[in-house]
Formats: structure tokens, C-alpha cells, sequence
């Protein structure tokens, strides 16, 4: 979790120089205001989160390629009984003992603070530069950690495979400690999206992070709560953006949270946006964790924006293959060679059919994610009533409404877990996608024009409209830069009842060059 080499930690060292005192207290103002933010968040931003989807490890086993799949779409996923009751407990303890040996150790300059510890978001005033949730690295050689670590990838290798392979480097391996008291996070991401405007060069295959439980996490224990589907370039610009826009964006996804039993792991992308609650109980909570990805070294010098919460002699020494993984040819390869990332989308859907996912409401939301992305089986899906009506209702939408540039496209047109998808763009749902759309775009300067009539296919269910855009953007820094217009598609899918499942764009320009040609100079703010 330490994303700049140990550099970013924000508790307060012992400090010997005259100035040691202003540096803490500095230290001290900036955490109280990173607390209050992260209560505004949680109190009138994020909302009540829904549980995490959950699957059991007998499903994950069945189906591992599918749900790697799911990982990829959405960013998070949950697998029960990682680890055995009894390996949780051997290590639960071991991490305990670690704790106070290592604060010791610290405290009393046997070893220095980012040698143990990783810089950790709201740590906590009390407690000293330890605080109240510490990031605590672990040592790969000692014996009960390296036993659990071979449990984990061992029982959770049927899923390992086919995300990240079994040549996968070990990023990090560590722990989460979180006292009573220990304060609620803000919404971060543990890596940024590379390739980006700062780093156009560089390029990192995703990394994942394991969360495993050591012990049942009661509610008042803070739960991880996960922001879906955050994991790509276009939320970290919008997430970048001013603070009004931040606060629309949040408002506009939709939160989950682990709630993991002893034993259970929460898997995500650690470009993810995330946070933990504060711990409001009276009892220790303690996550194991580690990260691993297929690319072995980070493109960034020194660590910067990284996963680095490893010991450093454990540094780019271990793969999975060190902890026992190896290759099972009898496990069926994922579809995804084969198919494109929304046909493997649509396989999950059979998945979710028959139960993978622990509780009906997890399995309703899930539906909704990839249920528009499901065609039906049949070669002529049947025709639709009243489409003809549609068609007038989204040329009100696009022509009196400028949907396109003001977000204001009517809940009633769209169904539950509508697909919005453009060269750049890949969300599920109306708020998030309308939400997006308000926030890029200055509404008022901009102008969407329908250039032809738009055509029905009953038959195909669809409609299709060409378009021309304009306009200005709505930027971090009170930018609003003028984007030279464009012309484009727009497919749309129209279910029984008339509403929309999926919309499709196509560009007379590539993703790239709405980047690099529709707003000139955008590097500049980014460099």
C-alpha cells in the first residue's frame, strides 16, 4: 500500500532538529483535515455501500477463468476460505507478536521506520508515528508467514492462473493492522493508470492485491469499501479533476464493501479507487495481504505512484512459482482468447445463473452489470413494440435535451445495467454514465447535431444515428478547453420494453486523438 517507496508515510518520526516540532504539527493539521475528509465521504458522498460480490472457492474453482474475467470488468471480487481457520490463527498471531517487536525495534533505533512500515492513508493522531493503522511488512523467509503464503496461492491457484500466471512477480507482501480508534480512509488508489498524461511512455499490466481476513470482520471493525469499475484512465482524470467534480464522481458510483469472514479474501486492481472504514470496535483488525501482476518491474523510478509494501530483501525475488503454483494443463483456458472481452462478460451471466455468487443480492447486481452485454441465443431476436415511439423519445433526448453534452438523458429511456460504450468509455449504468457526462462537458458551449435521420432495424432491434460534437470540456484547474468537432455512430439496442441496453459509439478519430488533437495542451496539466 506504500505508493512512493516508503517516501509517503504521513506519521510524525521523532524529529531531533530544531524544527522537529512545526514539521509534527504540520504533520498533525494535514491528517486531522485528511480525517475530515474522509468522513465527508462516507457521510454524504458514498452513500450506503452494497456487499462485495462473493464467490465460493468451489465456483471459483469451476469457473476460475470466468470470474478473472469479472476481476478485469469490474475491479473487485470476493473468494471464500482462502486461508484455513487454523492458518488464520498461527498467522493472526504471528503478525501480533511482529507488531510489538517491530514498534520496539523502531522506537528504539534498531531499525528505521520505512524498513517495517509503508506510508498508509489516515493512519491515526494517536499512537505516535505508528497511529492507529499501520502498514506492517512481512518477511517472505519466516516460516508461518511462507506457510501461509504457499495455503493462499495453493487454494487460490485455479483463479491465479489464468490472471496473472504462475511466472507472476511478487510485489508486496504485508500486513494491515487497525487498532480500535484507527480513523475511516479517504478514497485512494494504491497505483495510478499507466500509461498516462504524466507518463505517456510507460506501460504496467494490472497489479492485484489479496486482502485475506485473519479474523471475522465485524462492522464496527471497518470493512474495505471498493468503488467498481474505477480502475481506468478516464475515472482517475475525472477523480483528478476540481473538488466539485470529485465529489460528483463519487456521487455518482456505486460503493460495495468486503465484509469479509475469517478466511475470505477481497481481490482488486490496485488502480482502484478504495478506502477503509474506521475501526470503531474495541478489538484489533488484521489483513494479510499481498500483490502480484504478470509484469515483474514497475516502469517507474524509485517506486513512484507504486505497490511497495515489501521488505527490501524481498524486493524482485519471489514469483508464484516459489510458493508452489505451477502449470495445470487440465484447466481449461479462459474464453477471453477467443472471444471479445464483452462476449466473456456475457459468459459470466451463465455463471451467475447457476449460483456463483454467494447471496441473491450479489447476484441481482451482477445481472444488472452484465445483462445488457448478454444477446440472446436465438438468431432474430423478436421485434419490439412501439420502437418507432423510442425513436422519437431519444431525437427529444439528443436534440432538445443535448444529452450528449449535458448528461440529461431520461432514467425512463434507459434499462437497469445499460452498457455505455464509446472509443474511450466502458460504463455500466445510467447514473454513472449521465454523471460523466455532466461533469466532462460544459453543457451550455457545446453542441451535439443529428446529421441524418436516425434509422430503425425492428428486426435487430436497434437504432442508428450520426452525429456531429462540439464544444468545450470541463478540465482540473478551471480549464475549459475548446475541442475541435467531430463526427460519429451511435447504435442503439432496444429491449422488449422499449428501453435502451446498450449504447454504441463509433469516431472518426481515434481514443488517442481525443486526447492529443480534441484538446490541445492537455499534457501541460499534467506534467
Amino acid at each position: 500500500m506504500s505508493n512512493n517507496g516508503g517516501s509517503s508515510r504521513d506519521g510524525g518520526g521523532k524529529g531531533s532538529s530544531g524544527s522537529g516540532w512545526l514539521d509534527e504539527a504540520l504533520s498533525n493539521s494535514a491528517a486531522l483535515n485528511a480525517e475530515l475528509v474522509a468522513k465527508k465521504e462516507g457521510r454524504e458522498l458514498l452513500g450506503t455501500p452494497s456487499k462485495l460480490l462473493t464467490c465460493p472457492k468451489a465456483k471459483m474453482e469451476a469457473q476460475p477463468g470466468a470470474l478473472a474475467k469479472l476481476i478485469e470488468h469490474n475491479g473487485c471480487v470476493g473468494v471464500k476460505d482462502a486461508l484455513s481457520p487454523q492458518m488464520c490463527r498461527e498467522l493472526l498471531d504471528r503478525i501480533n507478536v511482529f507488531n510489538d517487536a517491530l514498534k520496539r525495534d523502531v522506537t528504539n533505533g534498531d531499525a528505521s521506520f520505512d524498513s517495517r512500515f509503508g506510508g498508509v492513508n489516515c493512519r491515526g493522531l494517536r499512537g505516535g508515528q505508528f497511529g492507529q493503522r499501520q502498514d506492517m511488512f512481512l518477511p517472505a523467509t519466516d516460516p508461518v508467514v511462507n506457510k501461509a503464503m504457499k495455503e493462499a496461492v495453493n487454494s487460490l491457484g485455479p483463479l491465479l492462473r489464468p490472471l496473472v500466471g504462475c511466472d507472476a512477480r511478487l510485489h508486496e507482501l504485508s500486513s494491515l493492522v487497525s487498532d480500535p480508534g484507527a480513523p475511516r480512509q479517504c478514497i485512494h488508489a494504491d497505483t495510478i493508470v499507466l500509461p498516462s498524461p504524466q507518463f505517456p511512455d510507460a506501460s504496467m499490466e494490472p497489479l492485484y492485491t489479496f486482502f485475506i481476513a485473519l479474523q471475522d470482520v465485524e462492522d464496527d471493525m471497518g470493512h474495505t469499501v471498493f468503488l467498481p469499475q474505477t480502475h481506468t484512465s478516464k475515472a482517475h482524470l475525472l477523480w483528478n479533476a476540481t473538488q466539485r467534480q470529485k465529489e460528483l464522481f463519487l456521487q455518482a458510483n456505486e460503493a460495495c464493501q468486503s465484509k469479509l469472514k475469517c478466511g475470505d479474501v477481497a481481490i482488486f486492481d490496485s488502480r482502484l479507487l478504495h478506502c477503509g472504514k474506521g475501526n470503531e470496535s474495541n478489538k484489533r483488525r488484521v489483513l494479510f495481504y499481498f500483490t502480484v501482476s504478470s509484469q515483474h518491474q514497475w516502469p517507474l523510478p524509485d517506486g513512484l505512484h507504486g505497490s511497495n509494501s515489501v521488505r527490501a530483501e524481498d524486493y524482485q525475488k519471489y514469483t508464484l512459482r516459489d510458493f508452489g503454483l505451477k502449470e495445470d494443463d487440465e484447466i481449461e483456458q479462459t474464453v477471453a482468447e477467443t472471444q471479445s472481452r464483452r462476449d466473456v462478460i456475457g459468459t459470466t451471466a451463465a455463471l451467475i445463473a447457476g449460483n456463483m455468487f454467494v447471496d441473491a443480492s450479489a447476484r441481482a447486481e451482477a445481472a444488472a452489470i452484465v445483462s445488457s452485454s448478454t444477446p440472446s441465443s436465438s438468431t432474430v431476436p423478436r421485434p419490439v413494440a412501439d420502437l418507432d415511439k423510442v425513436k422519437d423519445a431519444i431525437i427529444d433526448a439528443f436534440q432538445n435535451r443535448k444529452y450528449y453534452v449535458t448528461g440529461d438523458l431520461p432514467e425512463s429511456l434507459v434499462a437497469p445495467g445499460a452498457h455505455f460504450i464509446d472509443p474511450t468509455t466502458d460504463v455500466v449504468g445510467w447514473k454513472k454514465y449521465t454523471s460523466t457526462v455532466a461533469t466532462l462537458f460544459d453543457g451550455e458551449r457545446s453542441t451535439v447535431t443529428m446529421l441524418s435521420d436516425p434509422i430503425v432495424d425492428k428486426n435487430k432491434r436497434e437504432i442508428f444515428l450520426e452525429w456531429r460534437l462540439e464544444g468545450y470540456l470541463r478540465l482540473p484547474f478551471g480549464y475549459s478547453p475548446h475541442f475541435k468537432p467531430y463526427n460519429g455512430t451511435t447504435t442503439y439496442t432496444i429491449n422488449d420494453d422499449g428501453k435502451i441496453t446498450k449504447q454504441f459509439e463509433t469516431w472518426d478519430i481515434s481514443g488517442a486523438e481525443a486526447l492529443l488533437e480534441i484538446v490541445p495542451g492537455i499534457g501541460q496539466f499534467f506534467g
